[in-house]
This record gives C-alpha cells, structure tokens and sequence, in this order.
C-alpha cells in the first residue's frame, strides 16, 4: 500500500508534467474510459521519449505503477525517485519473475501498472 509520501510524490511528479507539457503537447489518448474505471488493469503504450510515463501520468486521473529498466535504480537521486513514485524495476536481459510477481499484486489490489511493452524507447515507426 502507498504511503503518504509516495502520494504526495506522484502528485507533485503529476502537477510538475501538467505544468511543463500542458499547454505545450497535443496528447491523444485511446481508450480513455478505461482509466476512470475501477480495478486493477495493464496499461501498455510505445515508448518514444523519457517524458512518456510523466506525460501519460499526467493525464490518466489514476496513479499509475510504471515498470522502469532495473539500471535506473541504483542511479542517486533517480533511483530514490523512481520509488518514492512506487515504479517496478525490470530486467530486461531474462525474465524477471520477481517483478512479474509485484506487478500481478498490484493488478489484483485494483492498482494501474504501466508498461511500454517495446522495452525501451523507439521512433515510433
């Protein structure tokens, strides 16, 4: 379960994107009734920029649990980001169970988890 600070934190990364890409971005969003729904559900989008979970966190009014490289993780100051936002670390080189594991709780307590199912950023082609 989220603590307050992890709250606190995904509302402050949220209301930071707004601000920066809110006026500046055209965000088209498919399946927008999904993401007002109750319940746990995988959210899957390519990924062609850094900016992709921020962004697309800023406009789903739910919390969304991203799946983030595992070599983020022990980056200083990212790493401590990246939980305090409640994001899974995944191994890209192997079949990372552990996060697999996380990731199905979190579906089944009602959560949103966020993956870009390309496993890193491309042009979008």
């Amino acid at each position: 379960m989220p603590t307050r600070f992890h709250s606190v934190a995904n509302r402050a990364a949220s209301l930071s994107m707004k601000v920066l890409f809110g006026y500046s971005s055209r965000i088209h969003v498919v399946g927008w009734d999904y993401t007002n729904r109750a319940g746990g559900f995988l959210l899957a989008s390519n990924h062609i920029s850094h900016f992709d979970p921020p962004i697309i966190s800023s406009v789903v009014r739910r919390k969304i649990d991203w799946m983030a490289m595992a070599e983020f993780f022990p980056i200083p100051g990212l790493g401590h980001f990246l939980r305090a936002v409640d994001a899974l670390p995944a191994a890209r080189e192997r079949a990372d169970r552990k996060t697999i594991r996380s990731a199905i709780e979190r579906l089944k307590d009602g959560r949103i988890v966020g993956v870009f199912p390309e496993g890193g950023i491309r042009d979008g082609a």
